[in-house]
């Protein structure tokens, strides 16, 4: 069964647009799901492996604060700490005990600080292709930063969605992509753009440039959680130096390249994305 929504939320977060499916056959060893997106993308981006996945595992997809369907709140609210601070909620809401974690690229920063900051839910973790060093801010004019503050998500046509997109300097071809990937679709209310490049912009100066989750990942250590880094072997987001710095914050994680991969290993190669996904949660739920 595919639900989805939002779940009610206490005044300091943001309620997070989720899918869940709920498993059609699951033993009591069969831990749920939960998947966290990247930059500049959604839960959908989850499709494949959740469709592989939902006859065992209940799944969990959600968007993050200012992603997909889940709106940004208060711009000068968007950090590290808040934006853990929704995971947080949300697993309460949904009253998740212990689950596998999962998630990819920029969603991996914060879903190392969850999983430092609360072991006691996540039964393993898996990083899809990040590292954990800061990245450089970008800097901004006071008159890009007002332009990008402005943008708006909401348009009645897909046409004057495209063309918005198209002013702030994204492809034609990235346009239609997203419509293709339904990041660009119609709803009741118009249509909606679930790309923001105000969010882009706060993700990459708030938590990809952070140093947080560097120290998260030393914290993490201390739990003895289940880790498995998935590293692409071609166009990876882990540099040599950052992937020597996540293992000696964290010796025991465990490190798997995939052949030919890029960045978006679910996507570039799900069935090898599944074969060690499959792996490790074989593993987990053995020694449970």
């Amino acid at each position: 069964m595919n639900v989805q929504g939002s779940p009610a939320s206490d005044a300091s977060s943001v309620p997070l647009s989720f899918i869940k499916e709920e498993a059609k056959t699951r033993s009591p060893a069969e831990l749920p799901i939960l998947f966290i997106h990247g930059a500049e993308s959604s839960k959908e981006t989850w499709t494949g492996p959740i469709n592989a996945l939902k006859d065992r595992h209940t799944i969990y997809a959600i968007d993050l604060r200012g992603h997909g369907e889940t709106p940004i709140g208060d711009a000068k609210e968007f950090s590290l700490q808040n934006l853990v601070n929704d995971v947080r909620n949300f697993v309460h809401q949904e009253h998740l005990n212990r689950f596998i974690l999962v998630a990819h690229s920029m969603g991996t920063r914060i879903a190392t600080a969850f999983a430092a900051d609360y072991p006691e839910f996540v039964a393993g973790y898996v990083i899809e292709d990040m590292e954990m060093l800061p990245r450089e801010k970008e800097i901004v004019s006071e008159e890009e930063l007002h332009a990008l503050s402005i943008f708006k998500q909401r348009h009645p046509t897909i046409k004057s969605a495209a063309e918005e997109l198209e002013r702030y300097g994204y492809s034609r071809a990235k346009i239609d992509s997203w419509i293709r990937q339904n990041r660009i679709v119609e709803t009741p209310h118009g249509v909606h753009i679930g790309i923001n490049p105000w969010v882009t912009l706060l993700a990459k100066n708030n938590i990809s440039a952070s140093i947080e989750p560097m120290e998260k990942m030393k914290k993490l250590a201390e739990s003895k959680i289940p880790v498995l880094l998935m590293k692409a072997e071609a166009d990876s987001s882990v540099s040599p130096e950052g992937l020597q710095r996540m293992k000696n914050a964290y010796p025991e994680m465990e490190v798997c390249i995939i052949p030919n991969a890029t960045h978006s290993i679910h996507k570039a190669d799900l069935d090898a994305f599944l074969y060690q996904l499959h792996g490790f949660i074989d593993t987990l739920e053995r020694s449970q």
